[in-house]
């Protein structure tokens, strides 16, 4: 395979059908049985709800990916301060 060529597998872009599948019946078996989900939740200790919650929330939000800033600490800055309390005298 040459480097950066697709040669196979889904399209770019496609969806991924297990992840698609296992997301519906996860939704699935929570919506049928939400009720006691409500109940084992409610029984828990605060600690146990907390890790529960943040299981759950996994399959709710999308997970941010990490992100990476370069920056040139060698080159000299300038701060300048800027006294804005003479624009707006009346509402110091």
């Amino acid at each position: 395979m040459a480097k950066g060529l697709k040669t196979g597998g889904r399209e770019q872009g496609t969806p991924n059908k297990l992840t698609s599948d296992l997301r519906e019946r996860i939704n699935g078996f929570l919506t049928d049985n939400w009720e006691q989900v409500e109940k084992d939740f409610q029984s828990l200790e605060p600690e146990k709800k907390i890790v529960m919650f943040e299981k759950l929330l996994n399959y709710t939000l999308p997970r941010m990916q990490a992100t990476q800033l370069d920056a040139n600490l060698n080159t000299p800055h300038k701060i300048e301060y800027v006294n804005c309390s003479k624009q707006f005298p009346d509402e110091l």
